[in-house]
């Protein structure tokens, strides 16, 4: 007995001594101050509270310049749609003045030359086509 008692004595004490070394790292509800693991766990738990309350904030902020982003891509859209509305529309009254302008200065032409041939061709038939009257 006393043989078996020898083996299991040191066997016992290291037993004890790693019953002791868990009760340190965890109390596991033993009643005994919060062991290491329990604290360092509640430590996780804060830092990860705030991580996750700052990764909240920003993907807040984030969301809205995203929506921001979307809103001025959506409105830089419309300003350049709008543009070439607006260019179609100015080149089609640039068109139309330029037209109207064209023939404005081809007849102003044709009325000044046919004034000119009318002129011309009537001092010319007057003066050879009318009789001379003398008085005498």
């Amino acid at each position: 007995m006393e043989e078996v008692q020898n083996h299991i004595g040191p066997l016992r004490l290291a037993v004890e001594s790693q019953g002791r070394t868990l009760r340190s790292l965890y109390s596991n509800g033993s009643g005994g101050p919060p062991g290491y693991l329990e604290n360092a766990r509640e430590e996780d738990k804060q830092w990860k509270n705030q991580m996750f309350g700052k990764l909240d904030a920003f993907m807040d902020r984030l969301e809205k310049v995203e929506a921001f982003v979307i809103a001025h891509d959506a409105t830089e859209a419309q300003i350049v749609v709008d543009r070439k509305e607006l260019n179609r529309k100015l080149n089609w009254k640039l068109a139309v003045v330029s037209l109207v302008i064209s023939i404005i200065s081809i007849l102003s032409a044709n009325i000044s030359s046919c004034k000119h041939v009318a002129q011309t061709f009537l001092s010319d038939q007057h003066s050879q086509n009318t009789p001379q009257l003398s008085i005498k």
